[in-house]
């Protein structure tokens, strides 16, 4: 799991490594969550396709979800790990022993 401290850092670590879910705050320093999530789809990188999860406790996310945005999915804070591993299960096929043992692939994304 990586973590990233503003929507930039966010970009660069999708960037940098496949990742099978980014679970992406809405509001981070510098850049936005919705902003990075649009640029993690249109530049070249490993996660374009990539599930991207909103994470946010200050708007209304089932309207957000719904507005054709880049992300497929949305968590709430606080986290409750069963919302959590539902939203996952969603977006997320098991992983295979190959798959999950691939040399830089992370499991999921904290930004």
């Amino acid at each position: 799991m990586d973590e990233a401290v503003d929507g930039l850092g966010a970009i660069e670590a999708a960037k940098s490594a496949t990742y099978d879910v980014i679970l992406m705050d809405i509001r981070m320093p510098g850049l936005c969550g919705p902003e990075a999530a649009a640029r993690i789809r249109c530049e070249e990188g490993p996660n374009q396709e990539t599930p991207i999860l909103a994470f946010s406790a200050d708007i209304d996310l089932t309207e957000f979800e719904a507005s054709g945005s880049d992300f497929n999915g949305m968590v709430r804070k606080p986290l409750e790990m069963q919302a959590l591993m539902t939203a996952l299960s969603r977006h997320q096929a098991a992983p295979t022993p190959d798959t999950s043992a691939a040399p830089g692939r992370q499991a999921q994304a904290t930004f």
